[in-house]
C-alpha cells in the first residue's frame, strides 16, 4: 500500500501544481492586458479589428508557454534518471507521457489566455483613452 499512497499523494500535488500554474499564467496575462489597455483602446479607435487584438493578446500569453515547453522538455529528459526511482509503471523516458503532459499544460495555458484576450478585444476605446 505504500507505493499506491505515494502515487496518490503525488497525483494530488500534481493537480494542485497545475492549478497554481494555471492561475499564475492567467494572472500574468491579465496583468499584461491591463497594462496595455490604453494601447489596445487606441488601436481599436484607429480601426484595428477586435479579432486581431484578441489574437495578438493570445499569442503574447502563449509565447511564455512555448518558452516553458522548449526549456522544460529537455530538462525533463535530463532528469529522467533521477526520476526513474520515483515512477511506478512508467519509464523515465516515456515519450507518450511527456507528450501528454506537454499537451495538457499547453491546453491549460491556452485556456488561461482566452479570457484576457477576449476582454482585450472588447475594450471600449473611449473608456481606455480617458483612463489617464
Amino acid at each position: 500500500e505504500g507505493p499506491r499512497f505515494d502515487a496518490l499523494l503525488l497525483a494530488i500535488f500534481t493537480v494542485a501544481a497545475l492549478g497554481l500554474a494555471s492561475l499564475g499564467v492567467y494572472g500574468l496575462v491579465a496583468f499584461g492586458v491591463a497594462e496595455r489597455r490604453k494601447e489596445i483602446g487606441l488601436r481599436l479607435a484607429l480601426g484595428a479589428e477586435g479579432r486581431r487584438v484578441q489574437g495578438e493578446t493570445l499569442w503574447r500569453g502563449l509565447r511564455l508557454t512555448l518558452l516553458g515547453v522548449l526549456l522544460g522538455l529537455p530538462l525533463a529528459l535530463a532528469m529522467g534518471r533521477v526520476m526513474a526511482s520515483m515512477l511506478f509503471g512508467v519509464g523515465a523516458y516515456d515519450l507518450r507521457t511527456l507528450g501528454l503532459v506537454t499537451v495538457v499544460l499547453t491546453g491549460v495555458s491556452a485556456a488561461a489566455c482566452v479570457l484576457p484576450s477576449y476582454r482585450a478585444s472588447r475594450v471600449d476605446p473611449m473608456e481606455s483613452l480617458r483612463m489617464e
